[in-house]
């Protein structure tokens, strides 16, 4: 099974069930018939084109995880994020850990839902914020609990096509972030308004679960940005 299939194939277990597949799961679906051995190396494959994070057998380097070998695959964390994302109770209320601030509204764009809603805090800390997704009659809106809502993506220079989005975080206002970075020592990025956060998620996650996924270069990126209006020197990677 090529890498792009194998991509489509776990998302969309992880679109359904709310976590990721095990090893069982692979063995009887995606991949019949084939010796873990043989797994680990098509899962190892894909962690090199950065479609997924793996967890090694704390038991044995040489080995994944027995239990869930897959801790990440954008948009989606299997650990616990500060980034919990749930689907109208009329359409199921799945759930899930989005892995930063742009997966949680990439998720919107590969659910089949019609409604999301991310509950976090501004700069990970202590004031809750909800961001709302919808779509009606094919318009689509995103709205914030609170007036003042934005994401922080963090420096790009240089970083991996495949996770630039990792470390947004949402943000009241530019005096709210300079505090928070001059408190956490940590560099400061730029701020995007929710409706140009929400063309930019649009654009990542869109094509995430297709048969044909391969991983952005930087020139997709960098092209993505200049699609929606991010031309300045900072919108390069």
């Amino acid at each position: 099974m090529a890498s792009g299939a194998l991509h489509c194939q776990i998302i969309n277990f992880w679109m359904e069930m709310g976590h990721p597949p095990n090893f069982d799961w692979l063995m009887r679906d995606p991949l019949p018939h084939t010796p873990v051995d043989q797994i680990t190396k098509k899962l190892k494959e894909l962690q090199k084109l950065g479609g997924i994070t793996l967890k090694q057998n704390p038991d044995d380097d040489s080995k994944l995880d027995d239990h869930s070998p897959i801790t990440e695959m954008q948009p989606f964390s299997a650990a616990p994020t500060p980034f919990y994302v749930k689907t109208s109770d009329k359409e199921g209320g799945l759930c899930y850990w989005a892995s930063c601030a742009l997966s949680a509204i990439g998720i919107f764009f590969l659910v089949p839902t019609t409604t999301i809603t991310i509950y976090t805090c501004f700069g990970a800390e202590h004031e809750q914020v909800t961001v709302d997704i919808s779509r009606k009659n094919k318009k689509e809106k995103i709205s914030a609990s609170s007036k003042n809502v934005s994401l922080h993506l963090p420096p790009l220079f240089g970083a991996n096509p495949q996770y630039f989005t990792q470390g947004s975080l949402f943000f009241k206002n530019e005096k709210q972030l300079d505090e928070w970075c001059c408190k956490h020592n940590l560099p400061r990025g730029r701020l995007l308004d929710l409706d140009t956060a929400f063309k930019l998620a649009k654009l990542f996650f869109s094509k995430h679960h297709s048969n044909q996924w391969a991983p952005w270069t930087d020139k997709d990126v960098n092209a993505m940005f200049k699609a929606i209006g991010l031309n300045d020197e900072f919108f390069q990677i």
